[in-house]
């Protein structure tokens, strides 16, 4: 009968035992093992393709850049494949799982535009604000206002930090038709900018305006 064979901390390599352990391969661990979680892994993406976690594009490039991770970390060592390979693969199967792709495209150009609509907004709201504070009449309308919104996912919570990070206003928290803002300027005035923001994100994942 054959003895198993188990993989031990390498002697010299402080840096590929350090990945291994980052990748939760404890050593000394059994070969065995380490097929055993690759089949696994295999199996539950084979066993539904059509499953919306499951995108072998999205797959492929995790495994690349998990594989350049592992190549610097292991020095370039050729032999410390045999462990980095079923583990670079395990881990972009589990990323899949646990973070799949988002349905969303992203539109180079709307990101480009909606960078400079941040930096050129934060520039005015900033010195807007810091002209109010500094004002003796101290012209500050403390409020809450409702926004009506129709983005949800990935866009709803980009347009949120953005706008908390914006001077003058801040995401309080979701309601049923949208969000309720706290803001340092009268609703009416706010309300523009705000669909004026909720459009460039709009359009930085290929989403059409949004009606209002």
């Amino acid at each position: 009968m054959l003895k198993p064979i188990y993989l031990y901390p390498i002697q010299g390599h402080p840096s590929l035992n350090q990945a291994l352990i980052s990748f939760g391969l404890h050593p000394p661990m059994r070969l065995k093992t380490i097929a055993r979680l690759l089949n696994n892994g295999v199996y539950l993406a084979m066993m539904d393709h059509s499953a919306t976690w499951f995108n072998l594009p999205t797959l492929m490039v995790r495994s690349l850049m998990g594989g350049l991770f592992w190549w610097i970390l292991s020095e370039g060592d050729p032999s410390s494949w045999v462990i980095g390979l079923p583990s670079v693969l395990i881990c972009s199967l589990i990323s899949l799982r646990v973070y799949p792709p988002s349905p969303y495209r992203i539109n180079p150009i709307g990101l480009l535009r909606f960078a400079g609509y941040f930096m050129y907004a934060s520039l005015i709201a900033g010195i807007d604000i810091a002209r109010r504070t500094l004002d003796r009449r101290l012209p500050v309308c403390s409020c809450m206002t409702d926004f009506t919104t129709q983005l949800t996912g990935l866009p709803l919570w980009l347009f949120m930090i953005t706008m908390s990070l914006l001077p003058g206003t801040l995401s309080v928290r979701t309601t049923q038709n949208g969000l309720k803002i706290h803001c340092l300027d009268t609703p009416e005035n706010i309300q523009p900018e705000l669909i004026r923001l909720e459009n460039y994100i709009a359009r930085v994942f290929s989403l059409e305006p949004l009606p209002h």
